[in-house]
């Protein structure tokens, strides 16, 4: 490892102390250092693997792009800021915010594109098998990333097309079940209630939920509703059908 990338890794290990991965806990610098040996598989530049180390710090840190560019350079720089999101809370919901930044993404270079496929790629690995609630909007935010990524590296390409358009839904053995349940707050006409989202690891997830819940549901038998996280990181507007069989609800994602 070059003193220049020995120098990217301290910087980003440095502001991301602290940090942990939110779908496995571990520290946040092993994401970056995941997405650099990505890069390191395929044709890059020493400048990529720098960028790759840092390319969360000033989205998700006080890290700033001039203190970067005052280090590293100015091409570093430049695929740092082409890999951070520019969109904030008040330009609207989660709909239009990954608009703008995909918008922003379409404009990078094919060395940026190829570091944010070894992102993507780190990532939806992480999040289809830790979190597949969440994988079911993520998934489909990152099919669209991907038509505007077809300037970034081939290999990296095809591996994020193959991860992206997969089933979200774990695999599981034949005869084994896998249970998991994630919790989650449920929006519906004001009404706030925790609930969790539930699968047997054979079926889809099922909206868990008490009886009370229950009945409002069976009152408006098919409503709209939004879904967030505990952080409240992603809004999906989906919609519950209430099964008549017993108190559960499937959750089922606009398409």
């Amino acid at each position: 490892m070059l003193l220049l990338e020995l120098k990217a890794k301290s910087f980003a290990t440095r502001w991301h102390h602290g940090q942990v991965r939110k779908c496995t806990g571990d520290p946040y610098i092993t994401h970056p250092a995941a997405v650099v040996d990505l890069v390191r598989s395929v044709p890059h530049s020493l400048g990529m693997l720098c960028a790759a180390w840092m390319h969360d710090t000033v989205e998700d840190t006080g890290a700033s792009l001039d203190v970067i560019l005052d280090i590293f350079g100015a091409n570093v720089a430049s695929m740092v800021e082409m890999m951070t999101d520019v969109s904030r809370p008040t330009d609207g919901n989660r709909a239009i915010r990954k608009r703008i930044d995909l918008e922003h993404t379409a404009k990078a270079s094919p060395e940026a594109k190829t570091i944010k496929l070894a992102d993507l790629i780190d990532n939806t690995r992480s999040i289809v098998a830790r979190d597949p609630g969440f994988a079911r909007v993520y998934l489909k935010e990152k099919q669209r990333l991907l038509e505007v990524l077809t300037e970034g590296d081939a290999t990296l390409w095809t591996e994020a097309k193959r991860l992206v358009h997969k089933p979200s839904q774990p695999e599981c053995q034949p005869g084994r079940s896998e249970k998991m349940s994630v919790d989650y707050t449920l929006v519906c006409h004001d009404h706030h209630e925790k609930v969790s989202i539930c699968s047997d690891g054979l079926s889809g997830p099922m909206l868990q939920c008490d009886r009370s819940l229950a009945a409002f549901v069976i009152t408006h038998r098919k409503c709209s509703l939004s879904v967030a996280d505990e952080d409240n990181d992603w809004i999906v507007e989906a919609y519950l059908e209430w099964d008549a069989t017993n108190w559960d609800a499937q959750l089922r994602y606009d398409r």
